[in-house]
């Protein structure tokens, strides 16, 4: 395809007329992270009763999704874009902008292994297992049912 006005201009428009649709993909990306780490939807050895496997519970438990070195909470490498789909179906769902919110990243606080984020309370601990729980009912119920 050649680089033209009119072939970035069709390009572009083919994504706005779709982003309803990749948004909602994002949203079932964000579902099926939620729920693989059930105890019996096995991808990580530990699995966790809290984590359902046919619906997103109010608390879902995620591992290696922090880091604790020298005494300091962090994010975890290479879970930043996951952070990121997280925020971004939340606010698809929310009616929000990302810009405008406090992202699951920001929220990690360095000393304190308790923080809320926009849509999240977070609880995080030394062996990296990140906690989430919704702090919106309503979101809880429409990320469920898309």
């Amino acid at each position: 395809m050649a680089l033209t006005k009119e072939n970035i201009a069709d390009v572009l428009q083919m994504l706005l007329l779709n982003s309803d649709s990749i948004l909602k993909q994002s949203v079932v990306a964000v579902f099926d992270l939620f729920t693989k780490y059930h105890e019996e939807n096995r991808v990580h050895i530990e699995g966790w009763k809290t984590n359902e496997r046919w619906k997103v519970g109010k608390r879902v438990i995620l591992p290696h999704y922090v880091r604790f070195e020298f005494g300091k909470f962090g994010t975890a490498y290479g879970r930043y874009s996951e952070y990121s789909d997280i925020d971004k179906a939340m606010c698809y769902l929310a009616g929000k902008r990302l810009e405008d919110i406090v992202t699951i990243e920001k929220a990690i606080k360095p000393k304190d292994n308790v923080s809320e984020s926009e849509f999240f309370k977070l609880r995080y601990f030394k062996k990296g297992t990140l906690h989430l729980e919704f702090k919106d009912e309503s979101l809880w119920a429409r990320f469920n049912q898309v």
